[in-house]
């Protein structure tokens, strides 16, 4: 039977290398800028706990920084995913084929859901499924370790760690070892990291890039939540919400039908601040696990009800444009071509174009690199506190893309202290000015 397995994984990696691969330029630039002696949250402006551009660092430096390691590298943690998703659902139903359908719902659904790219969204999935798998094999230590791990990718994981404890609370229905060695698992990692942040000073920078700044002053810029669904977006999320919600009523009482449904849920709130489809890669997975699951309650209709439903919601991201099969984003050849014309291994600061560049180009940004996004520049005072750290180390030249946000300090102190140096297709090219 296993190696129906195997031919969902094959099928898998077979529709992602179909679809576009989105290389979302971060997952270049972080590593990069770390290799070069940046320090997260102080050096570079982020905004994620740290896991992921390490993890890349280590990978790029053993394979080299190509968009094919890149996607290697996805896709095995999409496969990871896959094989936990069947052990999941196998092991909570104790049925073989019902892990196979968990595992074809994964599949049919998960690269179209803007799954084919590596962003923190989808990186924590697997960290998260690994805890969950531990935590149903009363393995606590581990499963602790696990979820720690989700919450050094990416914050929100903190949400299923404390669902995952309470899980443990109401199994148990007292404090005993299985709490202790699940909170010792969370703690080990998390306690390390809190220990380097306090010995290299960031502990400041990490907690007002990644929970400060966000609560207090991002959510008052215009654009920063954004939660504009079109019709078929709202379509789209509705074709699986139809199912989970027939598939809740018919299994009401049920514990653990519960908790994948509460699981699901939370799940779905990672799409904040901003939605897009690729923030619910975590919803897909449990959906998949929740969706086999009911079936053993519900019977082969739910299985019908809910393929018609896939299908609908595979169409709507066709129709919407989220999933095609043109080239890779953020990578294509005019992409190339036009880093071949900007300046090579210089000091400098890219003004609304995307990150990858300075690798591309082997350049380096001055310390604090502030990428793109105006609720950066806008916290209160930032952009002076910034030109003040520039100023000791001016870059030699701004390479500058008209867009729809310019920081108003930071164009201003452009302009009085660089000339115009030359213009290559609509972008303009300014150097520092002789003293």
């Amino acid at each position: 039977m296993k190696i129906y397995l195997g031919f969902l994984m094959f099928l898998h990696i077979f529709i992602l290398r179909l679809l576009s691969f989105t290389a979302w330029p971060e997952m270049f630039s972080f590593p990069y800028l770390i290799s070069q002696g940046y320090s997260l949250y102080k050096d570079v402006v982020y905004v994620y706990t740290p896991i992921l551009p390490y993890l890349l660092l280590g990978v790029f430096r053993i394979f080299g920084y190509k968009i094919l390691v890149l996607k290697a590298f996805t896709w095995i943690l999409i496969l990871l995913n896959d094989f936990l998703i069947y052990k999941i659902t196998h092991r909570l139903t104790k049925k073989e084929y019902l892990g196979f359908l968990a595992t074809g719902i994964y599949v049919f659904l998960q690269p179209f859901w803007e799954g084919n790219m590596l962003w923190f969204d989808l990186a924590y999935v697997t960290p998260v499924l690994l805890s969950f798998y531990f935590l149903i094999n009363r393995k606590y230590f581990i499963a602790g370790l696990a979820i720690s791990i989700a919450f050094l990718t990416k914050q929100i994981a903190v949400v299923f760690a404390a669902l995952f404890l309470m899980q443990i609370f109401l199994s148990r229905k007292r404090v005993d070892e299985s709490v202790y060695r699940y909170a010792v698992g969370v703690l080990f990692p998390v306690g390390i990291f809190a220990f380097y942040l306090i010995l290299s000073g960031d502990l400041e920078w990490f907690f007002n890039w990644t929970f400060y700044y966000p609560m207090k002053y991002w959510s008052l810029f215009p654009g920063y939540i954004d939660f504009n669904l079109s019709k078929l977006d709202f379509f789209e999320i509705l074709c699986l919400l139809l199912p989970f919600l027939a598939g809740l009523y018919k299994i009401r009482g049920k514990p653990v039908a519960g908790f994948l449904a509460v699981a699901l849920l939370m799940s779905f709130l990672a799409f904040y601040p901003r939605f897009s489809f690729f923030h619910l890669q975590m919803f897909v997975a449990f959906f998949a696990i929740y969706s086999a699951y009911i079936v053993k309650y519900v019977g082969r209709r739910y299985v019908f009800l809910l393929s018609i439903f896939l299908i609908f919601s595979v169409v709507g991201q066709f129709r919407g444009g989220k999933a095609s099969f043109r080239g890779d984003r953020f990578w294509e050849k005019e992409t190339l071509l036009l880093a071949e014309k900007l300046p090579q291994k210089s000091h400098l600061y890219y003004l609304n174009l995307p990150s990858h560049y300075y690798f591309l180009t082997k350049s380096l940004p001055p310390k604090p690199w502030v990428d793109n996004f105006g609720w950066y520049w806008e916290v209160p005072g930032f952009q002076q506190k910034t030109l003040e750290r520039w100023s000791v180390n001016p870059p030699k030249y701004i390479v500058w893309q008209k867009g729809a946000y310019e920081p108003k300090v930071v164009t201003s102190w452009i302009k009085a202290n660089y000339n115009v140096n030359k213009l290559v297709e609509n972008i303009i090219i300014w150097q520092k000015k002789e003293n």
